[in-house]
């Protein structure tokens, strides 16, 4: 992207990024995502910022918040966080294959008898 960023206005870039870059992001964005920062989030973050700052000719020191917020592009840990809720909403109305759903309930019975023994502790 940064060779043809002379040649092309933002919203050509910004059409670049969405077909060649975002797609790759949102592949497996689940399986890569977890709770914490790891190194290949951290590696495709940096890259996904290096992009955003082509895209709108900002310098490559320029806070990346912002140039998100104004482009209205998730960053790729949102873009996982945004994943893993849709999978929670399909499952929780019953939308996913009957192979998941079975997963899902063993582990909302156990977080159910969970949050019953919290409650139950509080209560005393």
């Amino acid at each position: 992207m940064n060779k043809v960023k002379s040649t092309l206005s933002t919203l050509h870039l910004r059409i670049l990024y969405t077909s060649l870059i975002e797609p790759y992001l949102n592949y497996g964005s689940m399986i890569w995502a977890s709770p914490e920062k790891n190194t290949t989030l951290e590696v495709l973050h940096k890259l996904q910022k290096r992009a955003v700052r082509i895209v709108t000719y900002a310098n490559y020191r320029a806070h990346s918040k912002p140039i998100f917020h104004n482009l209205n592009i998730l960053n790729v840990y949102d873009l996982c966080l945004t994943h893993i809720l849709h999978f929670v909403y399909k499952s929780l109305n019953c939308l996913l294959p009957p192979r998941y759903q079975q997963f899902w309930s063993i582990n909302i019975l156990i977080i159910h008898v969970a949050v019953n023994q919290i409650c139950m502790f509080l209560e005393q």
